[in-house]
């Protein structure tokens, strides 16, 4: 079940917010609803170990603003989606430094919300089988790949390393293999010995790709310019 909290402190469109999307949530049988009036009750929900996949909130809150509950949520949910709804379209810049998924403007709800909280539905199902078990002999762990920053392989190593959002994992692997594993669509090979989660681009500078965390990989020169053009591709359709 995908589980989708949403934020209002006025009542009357919370209700409103909530039957905005209860149609498509319902059809589908495959995601609920959780209503809140204060960004509070989220995040004490959060904080007890309570995790959902998409969190719908205005942005203008009594007490906790959205914004800061945002930010909780970038936080302490790695695989959680942000929408924020408003009234005013000066947030805008501030919500997109916090990676929302999408911006709406209440004016624009009734017609946008549906459409993209059906879009997310499908988003999460389909990233639930999108994973790989990294770890131990002994442990082995479940990581989605859009939990992977990058993976990398230098000449002579026997082991590919994975850098994650959970950690660092070192397997015995050709990294061919882990590229024909990988969503094609999310993952480019940026040469012979790394391939990148393009979700985690921050930019490209000559021949070098700066990623979130702080990370970055040199790409070989004969490369660059088609590196630069699929990067160009992914963030112009997603």
């Amino acid at each position: 079940m995908v589980k989708i909290a949403i934020v209002d402190d006025e009542k009357k469109t919370l209700e409103w917010e909530c039957d905005c999307i209860g149609k498509v949530v319902y059809e589908k049988g495959e995601a609920e609803i959780f209503p809140y009036s204060s960004a509070e009750e989220v995040a004490g929900q959060i904080s007890q170990g309570e995790e959902y996949d998409v969190v719908i909130t205005d942005i203008e809150l009594s007490g906790m603003s959205g914004l800061e509950l945002g930010k909780l949520v970038c936080r302490k949910l790695h695989r959680c989606y942000l929408v924020f709804l408003t009234s005013h379209s000066e947030f805008a810049v501030e919500s997109y430094r916090l990676e929302a998924y999408q911006y709406i403007l209440k004016a624009e709800m009734e017609e946008r919300l549906p459409r993209i909280v059906e879009r997310l539905i499908e988003k999460v199902k389909k990233e639930r089988n999108n994973f790989i078990l990294l770890g131990s002999e002994t442990e082995r762990q479940k990581v989605y790949f859009r939990d992977i920053i990058y993976v990398q392989k230098d000449k002579g190593m026997k082991y590919v390393l994975y850098i994650t959002k959970l950690g660092n994992f070192r397997e015995r692997e050709v990294l061919r293999k882990v590229r024909d594993k990988l969503d094609s669509k999310m993952f480019l090979p940026a040469d012979r010995g790394s391939i990148i989660n393009m979700k985690y681009i921050e930019r490209i500078s000559g021949d070098t790709i700066y990623l979130e965390g702080g990370y970055k990989l040199i790409i070989s020169r004969s490369r660059v310019k088609k590196v630069k053009e699929d990067i160009n591709r992914y963030w112009g359709c997603d």
